[in-house]
């Protein structure tokens, strides 16, 4: 996790104390830059950059506008890993290898795999095509 922030004016910033020593609470949180010191500074799908503190709320799992990238506190870049229409929750509809069009997240989910049944194209609920 961040420690501490140095700000173009010179003044440092350091985060406030979680409750309980932090940890825990339910939700998915983003796991970006976890191996690499914590989130720095995470880009969303719109260009919005978000913080470690913002980021669940600006553009998480569940929200419309997706993390695109993250600049991890060691100066690494770290992108989510490749999903249809950035999550099953995004999905309109997928066609996938065998012909049939499924027409939610949860029935690709469970009728279209990677080694069986790969996934062909998507229609997203945003009006994007995946891929």
């Amino acid at each position: 996790p961040v420690k501490s922030c140095t700000c173009g004016d010179g003044v440092t910033w350091t985060p406030p104390e979680k409750p309980g020593g932090g940890g825990g609470g339910g939700g998915k949180r983003i796991k970006a830059c976890k191996d690499n010191g914590g989130i720095g500074i995470c880009t969303c799908d719109d260009d919005s950059t978000c913080g470690p503190e913002d980021c669940r709320d600006l553009c998480g799992n569940k929200s419309e506008n997706p993390v695109k990238s993250c600049t991890c506190v060691d100066n690494t870049t770290w992108t989510p890993p490749d999903k249809p229409c950035g999550g099953w929750r995004r999905i309109d509809s997928c066609t996938c290898d065998d012909g049939i069009t499924y027409e939610n997240g949860k029935q690709v989910k469970k009728n279209c795999h990677k080694d069986n049944n790969p996934i062909e194209i998507c229609a997203c609920k945003n009006g994007n095509t995946w891929p």
